[in-house]
């Protein structure tokens, strides 16, 4: 059995005075991909903030190893290159030139090396910030809505190429998405969010959580 890489316990997040999410448990196991789906501005996004020490929490967050997060808004710096951004990320964290290679590949970014932030469309963010964040080489990776930029070829590429470097480093998950197509590819447990303040329901199948999603939507139509 995998260990718990992360493992959070009884997680209050407060806002503006207001409890965003309380009594909140969750871990992660080692090697393994978590997917959270739920209504907007339920606090999908402060979850994976509160993880990573962004905002203020109380309860209690532990990890093994580095974490790393993708934003929404892709960070880049916006005065140097796709290219450049990715050199200088690679030098600091010290990444092979073979893998930077590889990733350039599969990612498919060696068309936008020489191009600079501003000259590239929102889904050619999203694949140079994955890159970038991949480069960082963490034990776990928070994705935040990684795949709503990008078309259905792409985000089967990019799913895929998630899936195959999780296999070969043993790199964990935790995936914010409103994009269900392909998840199962990756996913291996599956997380509704709801509630006021928002809690967690687990689903074991990637059909439990497909069902429950079918349920909202005939409930709100």
């Amino acid at each position: 059995m995998n260990e718990i890489i992360l493992q959070c316990k009884n997680l209050q997040v407060v806002y503006d005075k207001r409890v965003i999410m309380d009594s909140l448990t969750f871990d992660l196991k080692a090697g393994e991909t978590a997917i959270l789906m739920g209504k907007s501005a339920c606090g999908k996004t402060s979850f994976l903030k509160a993880i990573c020490g962004i905002i203020p929490y109380k309860g209690e967050i532990k990890y093994k190893g580095r974490i790393m997060m993708m934003f929404q808004r892709p960070c880049v710096l916006p005065h140097k290159t796709a290219k450049s951004n990715i050199e200088y990320v690679a030098k600091l964290c010290g990444a092979k030139k073979q893998f930077v290679d590889e990733l350039i590949e599969r990612i498919e970014i060696k068309d936008l090396l020489e191009q600079y932030p501003h000259q590239l469309s929102g889904g050619e963010l999203q694949r140079l910030s994955l890159l970038i964040c991949l480069l960082v080489q963490p034990s776990i990776l928070l994705l935040d809505e990684p795949f709503s930029a990008l078309d259905y070829t792409t985000r089967y590429n990019i799913i895929s190429v998630l899936s195959d470097i999780k296999e070969r480093v043993g790199l964990s998950f935790l995936i914010v998405t409103h994009t269900i197509d392909n998840i199962d590819i990756i996913g291996e447990r599956f997380w509704y969010m709801d509630g006021n303040p928002a809690g967690l329901e687990f689903f074991a199948t990637i059909t439990e959580l497909k069902n429950k999603l079918q349920k909202n939507i005939k409930e709100n139509s």
